[in-house]
């Protein structure tokens, strides 16, 4: 524990709030919420933003970074999901005691 009681669980929760700061992130989350387990492929997502491909690559980066969402391959195509077990963790960051 550091500083004004921070811990890394601290820390990683404010990454994660601040890739949420931003209106397309927060778009393709909702998107991919939506969406459920299976996810969008990267032409869904992109048809569905309406985001250029650097501009979506950029987002979903962020994403992926902090690790809110992940990649997957399903037969040919990439896959982009939520993890919703990240969004989980970050509940249980407000709750815990101690």
């Amino acid at each position: 524990m550091g500083a004004w009681g921070i811990n890394m669980t601290s820390q990683v929760s404010a990454c994660i709030f601040a890739a949420l700061g931003c209106v397309h992130r927060l778009l393709i989350l909702r998107l991919l919420f939506r969406a459920g387990n299976t996810g969008l492929t990267w032409g869904e997502l992109k048809e569905r933003t309406g985001c250029d491909e650097t501009d979506l690559q950029d987002r979903v980066s962020v994403l992926l970074s902090v690790g809110l969402i992940a990649r997957s391959m399903c037969k040919e195509n990439e896959r982009i999901h939520l993890r919703r077990n990240r969004f989980a963790s970050l509940k249980s960051y407000f709750f815990e005691t101690s």
